[in-house]
């Protein structure tokens, strides 16, 4: 019973967790698109794309496996964390048409966070998160896209797997072995009195003695010998 029960929690924490990594995730991703789409205004008013530049860099070591694309109104990449694979002022068509959507969902929903295939059919997921960046006016400026590779994401998952797995190991290899030895304490007082029992019928002027055995407890097995 207590290993199915193991086996029982163990599979509802890897669920949990697993599911919590996804929300914690997406989550991390939208605060960085809500963050970065409030510099993002100042940086166009101003003309300071290149602090837009460096902050976006530090924000990509401190989450590693992190892309950041800043869009204009019209889709086109302003400033991304990875030129090479999105040029500046590149056609809008090239960029991946779950990033182009979540894009101009966020004009409507303002801020937006997902998951999804980055290539569809290719089982890459991603979890991505989209804020759009408004002027004063309420005019869209633009859209700030981050996004994370779920390959990325799972060690840090798997990690965490392993020490619970470790510390659940450890836990049962001390629970079991108590509550083998406190089912065999609770049980004892009945075998005895049930041994008693079945000799009754021939050994009856020795029953008192073997009740007497039992009978000094407090649980409800002595109280019946006694």
């Amino acid at each position: 019973v207590s290993f199915i029960s193991a086996v029982g929690v163990f599979i509802a924490t890897y669920y949990l967790l697993a599911s919590n990594f996804s929300a914690e995730a997406m989550t991390r991703m939208q605060q960085i698109s809500n963050s970065l789409a409030r510099s993002v205004r100042l940086s166009i008013r101003h003309d300071e794309l290149w602090d837009l530049h460096q902050q976006i860099q530090s924000v990509i070591r401190a989450d590693a496996g992190t892309q950041i694309l800043i869009l204009t109104d019209r889709g086109q990449t302003l400033v991304a964390s990875d030129s090479m694979k999105y040029p500046v002022m590149g056609d809008p068509q090239s960029l991946p048409t779950p990033l182009r959507q979540l894009g101009d969902r966020s004009f409507t929903e303002q801020t937006i966070k997902d998951q999804f295939e980055l290539n569809p059919g290719t089982g890459n997921v991603v979890f991505a998160a989209a804020t759009a960046v408004l002027s004063e006016d309420g005019d869209a400026l633009g859209s700030v896209i981050v996004y994370s590779d779920k390959n990325t994401i799972m060690p840090k998952f798997r990690v965490l797997l392993g020490k619970v797995i470790g510390y659940g190991g450890l836990a049962l290899a001390v629970i079991i072995p108590l509550g083998w030895w406190l089912g065999r304490k609770l049980v004892e007082p009945l075998n005895t009195l049930r041994g008693s029992m079945q000799t009754l019928p021939r050994y009856a002027s020795g029953i008192d003695s073997r009740l007497a055995a039992i009978s000094e407890g407090t649980d409800e097995i002595s109280q019946l010998a006694s």
